[in-house]
């Protein structure tokens, strides 16, 4: 029996994945599908791939779920790659777009070696990323914070002038400030707890990364790097 080399563009999303697969050099996809993202429906997936007699070639673009799909296929013998969706060419004037429809051109794009691929990191080093990125999330929180406390202390008329702000001295001069309506009050409150909340959990991140960075080092960090397609 003739073998050949399949391509299988894949558009997912949290709920399903459409499925195209190209056969050789055929115009018209093989197979088009869609199964759920679920035990059942990776189940079906993966026995329609293990059916294709020669090798198979799995496509997806990088996006909000991540990179468990190619994992998982990769963990189940078959080839996949993550396309970094900002370099994926496209045909100018397109305006129909449909999962069916994307999942078909990733698997054209992917036979015609017209993608760029990004760097699936390992388990260990996307938790470091989630690690970063939360903490970069809680300094995010904290600035938000130290404005909006900021802005309401200066609608009340005070406005700190004695050297750095938001050290241990302006910290002090804001726990000074007493506002004569008890409603006023309660809201500054409110907003020094909600300070108070965010530079906690920032703090507790800072040990958890310096552990972290310090086994993995600094290229860990920038391993968001894309390889251009070799075949």
């Amino acid at each position: 029996m003739e073998k050949y080399n399949y391509w299988v563009g894949l558009d997912d999303d949290a709920e399903k994945i459409c499925v195209a697969i190209l056969r050789g050099e055929d115009e018209r996809p093989t197979a088009e599908f869609v199964v759920e993202r679920n035990d059942r429906g990776m189940r079906r997936f993966l026995s329609q791939v293990k059916r294709l007699k020669g090798t198979v070639r799995c496509v997806y673009e990088a996006g909000p779920c991540g990179y468990g799909l190619q994992r998982w296929l990769t963990s189940h013998g078959v080839i996949c790659q993550v396309a970094a969706p900002s370099l994926t060419p496209k045909k100018p004037g397109k305006k129909v777009k449909t999962n069916r429809i994307d999942a078909r051109e990733l698997a054209r794009l992917y036979r015609g070696q017209n993608l760029t691929f990004v760097h699936v990191p390992s388990e260990e080093q996307e938790a470091l990323r989630d690690l970063m990125r939360a903490r970069e999330d809680a300094r995010a929180d904290v600035l938000r914070c130290r404005n909006r406390l900021s802005k309401f202390l200066l609608r009340h008329g005070h406005y700190y002038t004695d050297g750095v702000r938001w050290t241990q001295k302006h910290l002090r001069w804001i726990d000074s400030i007493r506002l004569q309506q008890p409603t006023s009050e309660a809201v500054l409150t409110e907003y020094k707890a909600a300070l108070g909340a965010a530079l906690e959990q920032l703090q507790r991140y800072e040990p958890r990364r310096r552990r972290r960075t310090s086994n993995y080092g600094i290229r860990i960090l920038r391993s968001f790097g894309v390889s251009r397609a070799s075949g």
